[in-house]
This record gives C-alpha cells, structure tokens and sequence, in this order.
C-alpha cells in the first residue's frame, strides 16, 4: 500500500511538471511578446537626413507602381506588432497645430476631413526576403514616434484604386 501511494504520488508530480513545461511555466518576461520578432535592421537608419524627398501627397499622386521614392512626412499611425506606419503630407495640420483644440491623439488628423487624409497618405513598411512586414514594431526604432518628420526612401507599390506602400530600406529625420 505504501508503494502504491508513493509511485501515485510520483505520477502525480510528473504530471504536474510536465505541463508546467508545456505552458511555459512562470511568466518570467522570457517569452516572446506581441510583435516580437526580426527587428528592424540598423542598416535601415540614416542619421543624415536623405535627399531629394517628395511630399506624401505628391508620392501618392505621382509615384508608378514599382519606382524607387524618397518620401517626407509625418508619422500618422502605426500598426502594433508590425515595422508599419503610416506618412501623411506635412501640408495638413495635425490637431496640435490647431488654435485651442485640445486632442488627446493629435496625430489622428481627426480634425482633417478623412478623404483629404486618404489624398495625402502613404503607408512605410520594413519588410522581410519575402516581402512581409516585419514583425516588431517600427514605434520606437531610433526614437521613432508619432508627428515626427521623417523621410523614407525605398520602393513604392501601388495599387489599383491608389494607395501606396513603400518598401523602406532607409529611414531618416529631418
């Protein structure tokens, strides 16, 4: 009886342990979080500011599908887990730049009509062999944040109905 209780108690135990294994155990801050990932490449930041740069609204006008751009802008909004933001044309006012408005989230643009937004957009990706973005998050990445001027430069993919994305392969502030 002894032994019985002794090897139930040790099947017990293992179990125990084995699916303290199998669900990571503790949350010791070493598994992997949201967006974690191949980082952006340092390779991928100039500190000197990059040259010959169009406007956002003028890139999204202007650039053929597959060309090569130096795009400038604000940085709009970024998407959480991925290397994606998107640039909008320093010719609209941010909510900030306003006289007496007080928004929270000024780089939401929420006072600009949103087809004037969409006009004057373009979205940066850094994306892997591929052709995926990334998955970490560009928030961050030398300082990267909202309403910053930066200029992107890489190549430019747009669609049918207009939108643009860049491939960014180097990435600056003014």
């Amino acid at each position: 009886m002894v032994r019985m209780a002794r090897e139930l108690r040790l099947a017990l135990g293992l179990l125990l342990v084995g699916s303290l294994v199998s669900c990571g155990g503790s949350d010791d801050g070493t598994k992997p979080k949201k967006g974690a990932g191949v980082a952006i490449p340092e390779t991928a930041w100039s500190a000197t500011p990059l040259a010959d740069a169009k406007a956002a609204g003028a890139v999204r006008r202007e650039v053929k599908d597959g060309e090569s751009v130096v795009a400038r802008g604000r940085v709009k909004d970024f998407v959480d887990g991925r290397a994606v933001f998107t640039l909008i044309d320093m010719s609209l006012k941010s909510c900030e730049e306003m006289e007496g408005d007080n928004c929270p989230t000024p780089w939401d643009y929420c006072c600009v009509e949103p087809n004037v937004i969409a006009e004057n957009t373009v979205t940066v990706e850094f994306q892997d062999a591929s052709g995926r973005p990334l998955k970490t998050d560009a928030k961050g990445f030398h300082g990267l944040d909202h309403l910053q001027v930066v200029l992107v430069e890489g190549k430019a993919r747009k669609s049918a109905d207009g939108n643009v994305t860049i491939a960014a392969t180097l990435l600056s502030r003014e």
